[in-house]
């Protein structure tokens, strides 16, 4: 009886010392895997954001060298001083340049020399040249208006928007970023700009396929948050000098979220079922306009991953409660008997 008791009392001893740690242990491993994940997670869609704007930024880079090589061009600096004709023939020079440049680089849809007053003189569009008859005056557009103002050497990159021809938006869409530089001629008077229209649906492609494998939604929003990329396209250019249809991420987003993504500044934040990223892609020569690219994804695979985690801390909570009691029960059965063995020695001896 006595032996029975006294393992009885060692059992619960050592099962206590054994088992009261575990869900203290539980507590702490669930508390610091959650926020490992969850950091995993958010590193992890930045980097991909920030390796997608990498890319954006380089290419808006090469844009910028293109339109200064145009306008040191000899076939345009020929047409602006007029040599030895009326224009005819280095008209024809200069629009051979723009077919051959506009090929080659295979993004430009549009290459133009537009004189001071405004009028194009010399255009080609998708690689042909435009007849004399269908050049436009475009002294009206902001873009020459802010171009033609502009130091030689200075570029200008306008706003994305829709394309317009004739006053009203191409159709279907075209999206467009313009690059434009003034021009001079040796006597440093100013004789207009020459610009190159980016045709930016292949940059919107790039953008959107970063994630084409992926379950993320892919969103690009101009510094006034209209978007220029969305995957309901019925939110696409909402701005008052495109469609204006008011669509805005601030209808969308909290406005703390909103604060966020305009504050021109990178960062993450996980919000409910989803982890959001977006990062500023800032063009040399437009330092007031900048394009937020944002990155969402479902936190569902992770939250999957959180709950398998605490399933496994809890099945090894219990297969570790049910080795410590056999343990407990092991040990202390072999203490008691071990201790009465002892006691009943003396008692003999005495």
């Amino acid at each position: 009886m006595k032996e029975r008791e006294l393992r009885k009392r060692l059992f619960c001893v050592f099962f206590l010392i054994i088992f009261i740690p575990l869900p203290i242990l539980f507590i702490i491993g669930i508390k610091g895997v959650i926020p490992y994940v969850e950091r995993s997670e958010m590193n992890r869609l930045m980097k991909e954001t920030m390796t997608t704007v990498g890319d954006a930024q380089a290419s808006l880079k090469g844009f910028k060298s293109d339109i200064l090589i145009l306008s040191e061009s000899n076939e345009l600096m020929d047409l602006i001083e007029k040599k030895g004709s009326d224009g005819k023939r280095q008209k024809e020079r200069l629009a051979n340049l723009f077919v051959s440049f506009a090929k080659n680089r295979g993004i430009y849809y549009q290459v133009r020399y537009i004189d001071e007053t405004g009028m194009e003189i010399v255009r080609v569009d998708d690689g042909v040249p435009v007849p004399e008859g269908k050049l436009q005056d475009k002294s009206d557009r902001y873009y020459f208006s802010e171009a033609i103002k502009l130091p030689e050497g200075t570029v200008y990159v306008s706003p994305m928007d829709l394309n317009k021809e004739w006053g009203k938006i191409e159709v279907p869409f075209r999206p467009v970023i313009r690059y434009a530089v003034s021009v001079f001629d040796s006597r440093g008077n100013n004789r207009g700009i020459v610009i190159t229209n980016v045709d930016a649906r292949q940059i919107l492609q790039r953008l959107q396929s970063s994630t084409a494998m992926s379950p993320a939604k892919t969103m690009l929003i101009d510094s006034n948050g209209y978007y220029l990329l969305h995957p309901d396209k019925k939110k696409e250019w909402g701005g008052t000098v495109d469609l204006n249809t008011g669509e805005n991420i601030k209808n969308d987003y909290p406005d703390e979220a909103v604060k966020g993504f305009l504050s021109r500044k990178a960062d993450v934040f996980i919000k409910r079922a989803t982890v959001c990223s977006y990062v500023p892609i800032f063009f040399a020569g437009n330092e007031k306009d900048v394009w937020i690219f944002i990155h969402e994804s479902s936190l569902t695979g992770l939250i999957k991953a959180i709950k398998y985690l605490r399933s496994m801390v809890i099945v090894i909570t219990i297969a570790s409660a049910v080795a410590g009691a056999y343990l407990s029960y092991m040990l202390a059965g072999w203490l008691a008997r071990a201790s009465c063995h002892q006691d009943a020695s003396h008692k003999e001896r005495r």
